[in-house]
Parts: structure tokens; sequence; C-alpha cells
């Protein structure tokens, strides 16, 4: 734009903005997409009188069970899906509303076409009474399924598509307008390329002073009593949190009530800073499987917080965990919210940050759980302050 001017870069301006297409994003949509997709399947199940069971993520059916996992949530088939409408769109549509028609058809259809593949690889299983082998087979089948589905949306797409005759484009010079002195445009080189690198250059000052700081001999967060801490592990679970810097297991117990205590502490670095990645999850998908998740409402230093919730079921038994991010000295729920806590502390913020989960096994005849994780997150004492007795050692 500083370079070749507004009318050039409007001409350019669908293949440039394009390019966003390779950023990663979108993982936050997994667990809605997941609920979808379970929808769908139970929804299609229930409709052809096959008795079905769900419970979060998890379907049971005669033939066997079902994990809807993250892989099956749709999300890979979504992205490229809308990557692909909006290509298609620009080339064949003139028209504005059968452009946003169109990339609106590339968001929903594979939504619901995720769900229909998930509803038909279950009933297939039913039907055949070979879960194992359909099982094992659906990449395939979902592979030929969204092959047919993005066909339809092409077939349906052409049938609406505008004249394609090229149209008469205004030329970019020769129109009249004065002409660009040579040193104008090195100067707005120079300044884009100087903004460009500016960020990556504080991301590297970031790094470079973060490394002097050291969380090797840290002391876990403390708890009060009544609590106690356990020797041993009362269950066997550990969130898989990628590349904390320092990390903390244990458990503490109270009159027979037993808490399950993850913290993962962070250097708040620049290209380094692995707090929020899309590989953080709370169960592992082998030996635990996270059935249903949302918001609750707890007190943290008396004050009302939203901490996120998640049931994780597996060896027999069901936790509930309630997890939060600490980030420059607030508290929030969600992976989103601790990305934005960071960009407000971006100039000046707290060294360390914190992930935290809390579990405790859910028993038919034991004490709500909530009433328990409340209990124990009062004996924590206020999060910040944790961190910022750290950052004065």
């Amino acid at each position: 734009l500083a370079v070749l001017g507004w009318r050039a870069y409007r001409a350019m301006l669908l293949p440039l903005l394009y390019l966003f297409f390779l950023v990663p994003t979108g993982y936050f949509l997994v667990p809605w997409l997941q609920g979808v997709t379970v929808w769908f399947a139970v929804a299609g199940l229930k409709l052809v009188g096959i008795p079905v069971f769900s419970d979060g993520i998890l379907i049971d059916v005669p033939a066997g069970s079902f994990v809807v996992a993250e892989a099956c949530a749709g999300l890979r088939f979504l992205i490229a899906s809308v990557a692909f409408g909006v290509f298609f769109a620009a080339l064949m549509y003139r028209s504005r509303v059968r452009w946003l028609t169109f990339v609106a058809l590339s968001v929903i259809v594979p939504i619901i076409a995720n769900g229909i593949r998930a509803w038909g690889i279950i009933a297939l299983a039913e039907w055949t009474n070979s879960a194992e082998a359909i099982e094992a087979d659906h990449i395939i089948y979902g592979w030929g399924f969204f092959t047919a589905v993005t066909l339809l949306l092409i077939v349906i797409g052409m049938r609406f598509a505008d004249d394609r005759r090229p149209a008469t484009m205004e030329p970019f010079l020769g129109s009249g307008g004065p002409a660009a002195r040579p040193w104008n445009v090195a100067v707005a080189a120079l300044i884009g390329l100087a903004l460009a690198a500016s960020g990556p250059a504080y991301a590297h000052l970031r790094d470079w002073r973060g490394a002097t700081i050291s969380l090797a001999d840290v002391p876990p967060p403390p708890v009060a009593a009544p609590w106690t801490p356990v020797n041993g592990s009362i269950v066997d679970w550990k969130p898989p949190i990628g590349l904390p810097d320092r990390e903390f297991l244990g458990a503490y117990a109270d009159r027979g009530r037993v808490v399950t205590q993850y913290v993962a502490l962070y250097r708040v670095a620049g290209f380094h800073n692995n707090l929020v990645r899309g590989t953080n999850e709370l169960a592992d998908g082998k030996h635990w499987q996270a059935a249903s998740s949302g918001l609750v409402q707890a007190r943290i230093d008396g004050k009302a917080t939203t901490l996120a919730t998640t049931e994780v079921g597996g060896e027999g038994r069901r936790l509930v965990v309630w997890d939060f991010y600490i980030v420059n000295g607030v508290v929030v729920a969600s992976p989103m919210q601790a990305k934005l806590a960071q960009l407000k502390g971006i100039f000046g913020g707290d060294d360390f940050a914190a992930f935290v989960a809390l579990a405790v096994e859910h028993t038919p005849d034991g004490e709500p759980p909530e009433k328990v994780l409340q209990d124990f997150l009062t004996a924590m004492g206020p999060p910040g302050s944790y961190l910022r007795n750290l950052e004065a050692r």
C-alpha cells in the first residue's frame, strides 16, 4: 500500500488479503464443533431407531463406544472449505450477494456434513456390527465424503456463476495523475520495513531479558490449612500442558476430601511465550477424555471470578476440573482472554504467568465437587500474590 499506492493495492486486494489464510487459527472453535458433531450424530441415530447414549463427546451404541475427538471435529475441513469458498467466489462471482452467499455455504455445509459423516460412521458400525473395522477406516471414509461435499459445492456454485468474461481493467499508469517520485517510494518502503521489523525486534528483546530469569528453584504455590499434602497420587491424572518453564503436580486432603493441583509457570517472553498453545489440554485422549466443558462462577480473594470447568472421564472415574490463567495479576478463564491480557501488558507487564488446573473426583454420594474446589481455592489465597512474590525473589 505504501509503495504502490491505493489504486494498485485495491486491484490486488483479494490476493493480498488471501494470504491471511496462512495464519494458523480456529482452534478455539474445536469444542463447539465437537458439540455440533455430537448433536448431529445423536439426532441421526435416534431418527433411524438406533439406541444411543451420549455423555459429552462420548457416544455409546450397542455396537460399541465412539469418541468425537478433536481431529473429528471438522476444523481442518472447515478452514479448507472457507479458503476454497473465498477463492471460488472471487473467480466466479461479481455480485456481492452471490459472493457472500457462496462463502456462507462454505462455512455451513462442512459443519453439517461433518455431523452427517459422524452419524454415518456410527450407524454403519451398528448395522454391520463391526465397530473396530469401521473405526479403523473412518479416516478414508471421511476423505471420500469431504471430497464429494466439495464437488457438490462446486456444482452448486457453477450453476449460479456470473458472466465470467474479462472485465475492463482500469490502467494503473498513464491515467494523468502525478508520477511518484523515486525518493517518496524509497522512504515509504523503508518506513514499512521498519514498522514490520519493530515487532520481531521487541520480541527478541523480551526473550533476551527473560532468559536471565530462572524458575528452577521456586517453591510450589502455598495452600493454607486445613489442607495438607498427600503422599503419592490419588488419581493418575495430569493435563498434557506443553513446554512449561516449571510445573507442579500434587494432591491435598482435608477431612477425606482430596484435590489434585496442577500449576504450570511460564516466563513471559517474546517469541517463546508458551502459556497459550493449541496442544494444551486437560485430558490426554487415551486414558482420560474430556466429556463436557463450560464456565463456572467462583470466588477468588473475595471477588466473583469466571473460571473454566470441564468434566473428565477415564479409568472408571470422573473428575471435575476447574482451570484458569493468571496473566499480569488478572485471573481469566479462556486462552483468548489470556492472549488479550498478555497484549495489555506487552509494554511493562509481569515477568511470570501461570496456568492452574484443580481436579476433584465426582462421586454420587460425595460432597458437591464445586463446594470442594471453592474451599480449596480459598485456601490457595490470591493467585496474583504468588507470582508477584516470585518476581521479588
